[in-house]
């Protein structure tokens, strides 16, 4: 099972209320991330469940950078009746009553004037009861369990390419093997060659020496056997069913990126230079891949 990083799922629902139906619109997109990191836009009277909403996020989408959104067109029903602010009226009452000694004013205060005070009503949020709280969670849910299913509809996709360039890896491999016997054979004959000119010479044990050096530098079966295991140990972990993998894959990633590296600098071969260079192509293709993997 491979899961993405890249998810999106909207869905709209009605959450029934005494007063009506709370209309309310769930989105959830989740993009690349090396950690878990998530962003939260929802009406104030909803903010208590966010920590609720955010640790089910992180037990399900482990990873990634995760925006969710809930917006409702009648968020109005959540609040409680509109109530006047008796001590704010009560102050500018006092305000007006002492303009009015101090500078021996007249005249009455009407209620149409009351209307144009700021701030003289309010209308306080009103707690969810357990019901609208269930419900509205119980929404969330079908739409984490929607994005779920597009994102393991992606990491379906990347697993089949993976295993592509895992295919390919092998194949420019094979490639490789005997062609290296064949340079370290023919570099041999002719250091061998080189080597019966000297023969009877003061310094023939200094350039066998040489000859011994030169050889254990073309030898690059010891870096093809540690790829061959790295790329057994990547083929394993892409098809496992870890729901997080995509840190393993990329350190096993850049375990083969260093082996083909020492591989192509000890053997000076244009052939083995040539499969080196379509496995780096093919290792930095598979790679930009796993950094979209949970």
């Amino acid at each position: 099972m491979t899961m993405s990083m890249t998810g999106f799922a909207s869905q709209t629902f009605n959450i029934p209320l005494q007063e009506g139906a709370l209309n309310i619109t769930i989105s959830l997109k989740t993009i690349n991330g090396r950690f878990f990191e998530a962003t939260y836009k929802m009406p104030y009277p909803l903010a208590l469940l966010e920590a609720d909403i955010a640790k089910k996020l992180k037990r399900e989408l482990i990873r990634g950078t995760i925006f969710l959104t809930i917006y409702s067109s009648n968020i109005a029903l959540l609040k409680g009746t509109i109530q006047p602010v008796l001590p704010l009226i009560k102050s500018y009452f006092d305000a007006l009553n002492s303009i009015k000694e101090t500078f021996g004013l007249h005249g009455s205060v009407e209620v149409r004037d009351l209307l144009l005070l700021p701030s003289i009503f309010e209308t306080p949020e009103m707690p969810l009861d357990k019901k609208t709280e269930q419900a509205i969670i119980t929404a969330c849910d079908t739409v984490l369990s929607a994005l779920i299913e597009d994102r393991l509809r992606e990491g379906k996709a990347l697993e089949a390419d993976l295993n592509k360039r895992i295919i390919i890896l092998k194949q420019e491999l094979k490639k490789i093997e005997p062609r290296a016997l064949e340079v370290l054979e023919a570099r041999k004959e002719m250091l061998l060659k080189n080597l019966q000119q000297f023969l009877g010479g003061d310094n023939q044990e200094q350039y066998l020496a040489v000859i011994a050096q030169q050889l254990d530098k073309l030898d690059i079966h010891e870096e093809i056997v540690r790829f061959t295991t790295h790329l057994n140990n990547l083929e394993v972990v892409v098809n496992s069913q870890d729901r997080e993998k995509g840190k393993k894959i990329d350190f096993i990633m850049q375990e083969l990126l260093r082996e083909i590296n020492t591989l192509a600098a000890k053997c000076s071969d244009s052939d083995i230079s040539t499969n080196a260079i379509n496995i780096k192509v093919e290792l930095e293709k598979a790679r930009e891949q796993a950094q979209n993997i949970v």
